[in-house]
Formats: C-alpha cells, sequence, structure tokens
C-alpha cells in the first residue's frame, strides 16, 4: 500500500518538474500544486460517479485504488504500463524544456 503512496508522489513530483520549467517566474507554488491535485481528484471523483472506464485513465488517483490492491494484491498492469508512459513523457518534456532554455551565468 506504501507502493500506491510512492508512485502518486512520483507522478506529482514529474508533473511539477514540467510546470516549474515551463513557467517564467513563480511566486508561490500552493495554488497551482493545489489546482493541479484537486483537477485530478475531481476526475477521479466522476469517475466513481459516472463509472466511466477511458475516464479512469485521466486521474492518478484511479490508477493506485487502496480497495482493489487489497482485493487482489497486486497493480493493475493497464494502470502501471499507462502511469509509467505519462512520468516518463512529463519527465522527457521537462529534459527538453530545460535544454533548451537559456540560463544566465552568475
Amino acid at each position: 500500500m506504501t507502493g500506491a503512496l510512492f508512485f502518486l508522489q512520483v507522478f506529482f513530483a514529474s508533473i511539477g518538474l514540467l510546470v516549474s520549467v515551463t513557467l517564467k517566474r513563480i511566486r508561490t507554488v500552493l495554488p497551482i500544486s493545489l489546482g493541479v491535485v484537486f483537477f485530478f481528484y475531481i476526475l477521479y471523483l466522476l469517475n466513481e460517479t459516472l463509472q466511466n472506464e477511458h475516464l479512469a485513465y485521466l486521474s492518478p488517483f484511479s490508477y493506485f485504488k487502496m480497495g482493489d490492491i487489497l482485493v487482489s494484491q497486486a497493480y493493475q498492469a493497464r494502470f502501471l504500463i499507462s502511469f509509467s508512459i505519462l512520468t516518463l513523457v512529463c519527465v522527457a518534456a521537462t529534459y527538453v524544456s530545460y535544454t533548451r532554455k537559456d540560463l544566465p551565468s552568475i
């Protein structure tokens, strides 16, 4: 169960890296981080209400449901694959954006 929390933290860290590289000047990170997490959580709640299988791929909270993990004693492979792809895309986009930035020397 703690692995699921680790995976969620890795996912949000990769999104945070991407946002930090793409935005110019951020005065505080609180509105952005709360907005991203609440957006994904609202998508998760909408998915729980509608029970739409395609909507489950949009929220990382759907990837690692504790109830499903406890019952099956394993992660679902389709969600692990999509999690890995999304995380790698965010990290790759961060790397590409960071290498193209013109950072002033001090």
